[in-house]
């Protein structure tokens, strides 16, 4: 007697084989797909910042910020860096938002993105608790202002910016009569700071940029004869390292064969020389710096940014006279 029970043919199992693997390659591919999405655009990433997604934002900015040749191409990396720090902020992070505003301020290649990084690292660096304090300017006591909304940042920057103007005014006043880079060096940033936080306050530079154009000719005239100064100070030191004290010159040769000259010997640099020369190349870094802000000063109320240039190589060419100097001996 047969059996009811009929054994499934090969084409069957086959099938029913197919189907199994397929689901369970499913699973699978859903999880690739989800461990390799698309790349965001720009507009994803401001879309997600638009939408409080702030943490979301930070993670597709990391996948994105480091990318190399075809693939960075989409992107503007000085906006990421500022759409970072704008994520950073909103989360309250001073330090890490801090960090990406600078990276952005030096990465900027325009102004107006120069000047919306630095703006808000000013407020951050004056205000520990992501509040500023205006200062007190009538018997009444004014209200901290918060910095983080982006709404009340602005009236904050509006509030720095007239609480810092007149100290500004009277410094800049002050470097007509100044007879070293101290007071400069001092100057340039503040000014610099100055724009930024009118700019993105109004809207317009009208009252900081005159300040910056009123020291052009002062700080120019101020570097240049410091730089004169080191140059020749330093300058003497490499001749009189290089004074030849011993000339008894004698050529020695070692077990292994290799030669030299014995007897010759330089005057060369005692401490005394290396601790003015180390102190020329650190006053020399920072007159650079300067150089640089004044030379963004420049450029924002169009001025001659190739006189700022000129003197700042200079200014290289003292720097590498100091370090070679120093170096050599």
């Amino acid at each position: 007697m047969m059996s009811a029970f009929r054994a499934p043919n090969r084409g069957a199992r086959f099938l029913a084989l197919l189907t199994l693997l397929a689901l369970l390659a499913a699973p699978a591919a859903t999880l690739r797909a989800q461990a390799n999405p698309p790349l965001p655009t720009m507009a994803d990433l401001q879309a997600m910042y638009d939408q409080n997604a702030y943490r979301v934002c930070l993670q597709q900015i990391y996948r994105v910020i480091n990318l190399r040749a075809d693939l960075a191409k989409p992107y503007d990396r000085p906006t990421l860096l500022l759409l970072r720090g704008q994520c950073l902020l909103a989360q309250r992070d001073r330090n890490g938002a801090l960090q990406a505003y600078k990276a952005a301020e030096d990465a900027a290649t325009t102004s107006d993105l120069k000047l919306q990084a630095r703006a808000v690292r000013v407020l951050l660096v004056a205000c520990p608790a992501l509040v500023y304090q205006p200062q007190d300017r009538s018997a009444a006591p004014r209200d901290p202002i918060d910095i983080v909304a982006e709404t009340t940042r602005k009236k904050a920057m509006g509030v720095a910016f007239a609480d810092r103007y007149d100290a500004a005014a009277t410094a800049v006043a002050g470097l007509q009569s100044a007879t070293t880079l101290v007071a400069l060096q001092a100057v340039v940033p503040q000014l610099l700071d100055l724009a930024a936080l009118e700019k993105i306050a109004t809207g317009t530079m009208e009252r900081s940029l005159p300040l910056a154009r009123s020291i052009g000719e002062r700080a120019r005239a101020l570097i240049t004869a410091e730089l004169k100064t080191i140059s020749t100070r330093d300058n003497n030191l490499r001749q009189l390292a290089s004074v030849v004290v011993t000339n008894n010159a004698v050529q020695t040769t070692a077990a292994n064969g290799t030669k030299w000259w014995d007897g010759i010997e330089r005057r060369g640099l005692n401490p005394d020389d290396r601790n003015v020369l180390r102190r020329d190349i650190e006053y020399l870094t920072r007159i650079a710096d300067t150089l640089q802000d004044a030379a963004a000063l420049s450029q924002l109320y169009n001025g001659n940014a190739d006189r700022w240039t000129a003197i700042r190589a200079t200014a290289d060419q003292a720097l590498k006279l100091a370090a070679t100097t120093l170096d050599s001996d």
